[in-house]
């Protein structure tokens, strides 16, 4: 849970007692010092009960656009030539267009940055 929280699991848990006390919600969104948006957590509560108002992760539950497994294997084996993300995302000559984030993703990913590709640079300079 992130410092300024204004509403943890507990927290979640006493507003929804003073709502079920009867209390308007804007009173106790001004009361809590949140705003009526953070009230969602009574519609939660209502479906799931008490799990309900535990946090979720904000990751997505799939990624429609994320490159297909060969074209991440093409993206670093152009890096492993030096080339940079902006290169390969610009020049791209597949029917499936790839973004200098996707690029750049598909790099971190797998380890080819530029400070790593720096590394075994010099220490292949070294070996010989």
């Amino acid at each position: 849970m992130h410092k300024n929280a204004r509403l943890t699991p507990r927290g979640r848990e006493v507003m929804l007692g003073r709502l079920q006390a009867g209390q308007h919600q804007a009173d106790v969104a001004q009361a809590m010092a949140i705003s009526l948006t953070t009230l969602k957590w009574r519609r939660r509560f209502r479906d799931e009960d008490l799990g309900g108002l535990q946090d979720r992760s904000s990751r997505p539950r799939c990624s429609p656009q994320r490159l297909p497994p060969r074209l991440v294997e093409r993206v670093v084996a152009l890096r492993r030539k030096l080339r940079t993300g902006r290169y390969i995302a610009v020049n791209w000559d597949s029917p499936q267009p790839a973004s200098r984030a996707s690029c750049g993703a598909c790099i971190c990913l797998a380890g080819v940055s530029s400070s790593r590709l720096r590394q075994i640079s010099l220490s292949l300079n070294g070996a010989f």
